[in-house]
């Protein structure tokens, strides 16, 4: 078993805990990932990710129903090289797309200082720096373990504690050092960006405000679930008060057709569709689109493209009355493969 934080390997999951807890200070509700068989699902609480690495530990002496007979399987090595088969895809797809967003992406060595500055671009780098930004400040609304509130106080001490001494120290540098003053004003535009690195999105409303005039987020319908008088703690102290159990819904059309237009992630989906179909057995299924049920779906959309999507809820265990239990659930749409596929809420 590894870490997923430092990789370091362990021969038991107990001594795995022990490990989260004791180096990197992590609690029950932290989040957790699995990198067991390149998994990498994330988890909300200690009590799922346990659940999830037993299972993983389980299946190794499980025994595979195929056509209505059981088979026991003593070698896994046909099926560990079809999951490498889809992995390996999945490494080489993504370093291409790596490869070509840095293409597409202004990079460091474009900006440095030289005899020859025609290539220099000072909007693209100014709006780079705010890129980098909104990019940094989604990663922390990504983690469950920052409530909106930190993030916002994360920006404003990132800025404080780093951005301002840095900034500082360029422009007593460069004031000191230059005296052309076109210079010193090109050199205090740039300054001013980087001073500022989260205008776009220093609060709630401005960050949505980028992410809709990118089409990336539209208007979303919030509605109440349940509410009801029960115990809540607030401060310390344990009274009957009202509590309110809210959803929020985004359209699912905006979130498919924002999701396929970038990245060429339309072209990842179909070439790994194809690849999956391409390569079914009719004896061990690496996915849902190689059996039986998908096939007969299928025949009735011919010459058509057609992507299958499942609609799944994380920890939701049927019949446990002592499973896990969260404020905050989350409803995803996960489409042909895991390993390709980002969660679209």
């Amino acid at each position: 078993m590894v870490c997923f934080i430092c990789k370091s390997k362990f021969s038991s999951l107990s001594t795995l805990v022990v490990h989260f807890k004791v180096i990197h200070m992590l609690k029950p509700s932290s989040t957790y990932e699995c990198t067991e068989n390149q998994c990498f699902q994330v988890f909300s609480t200690l009590d799922s990710f346990k659940r999830h690495i037993q299972k993983h530990t389980n299946n190794v002496t499980k025994k595979i129903k195929i056509n209505h007979k059981e088979k026991e399987i003593n070698n896994n090595t046909v099926i560990f090289e079809n999951i490498n088969k889809d992995v390996n895809l999945y490494n080489s797809l993504k370093e291409s797309h790596k490869t070509q967003c840095e293409n597409e992406m202004p990079k460091p060595n474009d900006y440095e200082g030289g005899v020859d500055c025609t290539n220099f671009n000072i909007d693209i780098a100014i709006n780079t720096i705010h890129q980098s930004a909104i990019n940094f400040t989604m990663s922390l609304h990504g983690n469950n373990n920052f409530s909106r509130k930190d993030v916002v106080s994360l920006q404003k001490e990132f800025s404080q504690s780093l951005i301002e001494p840095i900034t500082n120290v360029l422009i007593n540098f460069v004031n000191n050092k230059i005296k052309d003053p076109l210079l010193l004003s090109s050199f205090h535009t740039l300054i001013s960006a980087i001073s500022t690195p989260f205008k776009l999105c220093s609060s709630e409303y401005l960050l949505n405000k980028w992410l809709t005039n990118n089409n990336l987020f539209t208007s979303v319908n919030q509605f109440t679930i349940h509410n009801e008088i029960n115990l809540v703690s607030t401060l310390g102290e344990t009274n009957y008060n009202e509590q309110i159990t809210k959803g929020i819904l985004m359209p699912i059309q905006f979130q498919f057709k924002s999701f396929f237009e970038n990245n060429n992630n339309l072209n990842t989906t179909l070439t790994h569709y194809q690849y999956l179909k391409n390569n079914s057995d009719d004896s061990i299924l690496a996915h849902f689109i190689q059996g039986a049920l998908w096939k007969e779906k299928m025949s009735h959309y011919h010459n058509k493209i057609v992507i299958p999507y499942f609609l799944y809820i994380d920890d939701f265990e049927v019949n446990n009355p002592l499973s896990s239990h969260s404020s905050c659930h989350y409803m995803w749409l996960n489409g042909k493969c895991k390993i390709l596929y980002e969660q679209l809420f």
